[in-house]
């Protein structure tokens, strides 16, 4: 796709990092986009970055609180951003959302770097769940 003005972006994760970037770029391309995050506060700031370059006039750049993990939040994104953009049709779809596993973990022992072992470590940061035992 070489033009991206007037169509239509969904980022999941959009409220900062890669998401918040990609929302930005999109936008100053000309693209309608609607975003979803844990914090509503994240995403209004980077909707407040997207604006700040002055939106094409009709451009729409939404926010939707949801966490991808739980279906009826992902279903209820999905009722919100039919109804709020006015369209039932996407261009462009970024799965950017992740759960921050490491955050799982110890924090002090990943930045460290004393995790059990290389290959324990590297698996333990990936794959654990909230009820990591590696602290």
């Amino acid at each position: 796709m070489k033009d991206f003005a007037g169509k239509f972006a969904v980022i999941t994760g959009g409220g900062t990092g890669m998401g918040r970037e990609l929302a930005r770029q999109l936008v100053a391309e000309g693209c309608n986009v609607a975003m979803c995050d844990v914090s509503a506060d994240n995403m209004a700031e980077t909707k407040r970055l997207c604006e700040a370059e002055q939106l094409p006039q009709g451009l729409r750049v939404t926010t939707h609180v949801a966490d991808v993990s739980i279906e009826d939040h992902y279903i209820r994104f999905r009722d919100e951003l039919i109804e709020q953009q006015k369209t039932d049709r996407i261009h462009l779809l970024f799965n950017n959302a992740g759960i921050g596993v490491a955050a799982a973990c110890s924090p002090t022992r990943v930045r460290n770097g004393s995790a059990p072992s290389t290959s324990a470590g590297a698996a333990c940061i990936w794959a654990c769940a909230p009820s990591c035992r590696c602290s």
